[in-house]
């Protein structure tokens, strides 16, 4: 079963901070502050991708001030 991520970016010049919530968990999971590039955030979901077993969807959404 594919389970669905809603990804919380907050974005600043300099760096971003991100967080994951599962409905299926009802928590808020793996918030991390990466340097404010594209790349870090592939990675960043890449590593959230292989923390869980199944499927992975994401929905993302950002804040920038």
């Amino acid at each position: 079963m594919k389970s669905i991520l809603y990804v919380g970016m907050d974005v600043h010049k300099e760096n971003y901070t991100l967080s994951c919530y599962s409905i299926e968990k009802d928590e808020l999971q793996y918030k991390q502050t990466i340097a404010a590039d594209y790349k870090m955030i592939l990675k960043y979901l890449e590593q959230v991708r292989n923390r869980n077993s199944n499927e992975v969807e994401y929905v993302c959404g950002y804040e920038a001030g």
